[in-house]
């Protein structure tokens, strides 16, 4: 599986450049498991909202290769959601700089003022 760039912020922008089913279902894993750190690292209502209509905007866009690839990305994002939750109880238990620095790239990713 080759490597995807730091810059696919969104499973859209992944996707773009995804040769595999596999990379596609990652980018949407990945984007609600960014929403959910960014959540839980207190991240505004508009920052979440904005991050998730610009994710739910791409999907539609993208409704005939998800379509194709059979995949329910909205489902995956839930997932990904779920992968944050267990990410940010892992992330609890390390040292508070490291928790600071992880939320700061949370934040970050998903376009909110750390």
């Amino acid at each position: 599986m080759r490597l995807v760039p730091i810059a696919c912020l969104l499973w859209f922008s992944c996707a773009a450049m995804a040769q595999s089913k596999d990379e596609v279902v990652e980018g949407g894993l990945q984007s609600g498991q960014r929403y959910q750190m960014a959540q839980h690292c207190g991240a505004s209502d508009a920052a979440l909202d904005a991050f998730k209509g610009r994710f739910e905007t791409e999907a539609y866009g993208r409704s005939d290769l998800l379509a194709k690839l059979d995949i329910n990305i909205l489902k995956l994002f839930m997932q990904g959601r779920l992968n944050g939750d267990l990410a940010f109880e892992e992330l609890k238990a390390k040292p508070q700089a490291e928790r600071d620095a992880a939320c700061q790239q949370a934040l970050k990713q998903i376009g909110a003022k750390a």
